[in-house]
């Protein structure tokens, strides 16, 4: 009977779909805790710095997942993923400004991350959790793409101003 157990679990898949924001709303809590626990014995900058450059190097490991899962890494493929994983779920409202095949320049009116953020009581930690992925994001996506933004709503700004160009 064990073996038949094992063997039926074993070969169940178990697929559970959980949006991008669901996932940095898991995340964060327990990346917090860390973040705050490594900075009691290195300190909190020093801490947000490190965790900061680890997870721009996440940033850069989807980034590659993503253009593969989507087929390249053109304009057209960043602007779909940015709809389709982003934004998913409502996570984003966004102005598009522009877009064609060499650039997407868009505004973020609303934030669902900083939203997120906001009610967990841990928006100061926002720009190191999400925003900081962006850039490094975008050069591993396509290092011919720049991410050119000025400001935030996770740093208070009224809206997000992402530009997507080409070099």
């Amino acid at each position: 009977m064990q073996e038949q157990l094992n063997g039926t679990l074993s070969n169940t898949k178990i697929v559970s779909k959980i949006s991008h924001v669901g996932c940095r709303e898991i995340q964060a809590p327990l990346m917090v805790t860390l973040i705050k626990g490594f900075g009691q014995e290195m300190g909190l900058k020093r801490a947000l710095e490190t965790a900061t450059r680890i997870l721009e190097e996440d940033a850069a490991n989807a980034a590659h997942k993503l253009a593969s899962q989507y087929g390249g890494n053109s304009m057209s493929h960043l602007a779909r993923i940015i709809r389709e994983v982003w934004a998913e779920d409502g996570a984003l409202v966004m102005n598009v400004l522009r877009e064609t095949d060499s650039s997407f320049d868009f505004n973020v009116t609303w934030c669902g991350y900083a939203d997120c953020y906001q009610r967990l009581g841990l928006i100061e930690f926002g720009v190191c959790l999400s925003c900081c992925r962006d850039k490094p994001w975008t050069v591993a996506f396509n290092p011919r793409i720049v991410l050119t933004r000025s400001q935030t709503i996770m740093e208070g700004a009224p809206y997000c101003d992402f530009r997507f160009s080409y070099k």
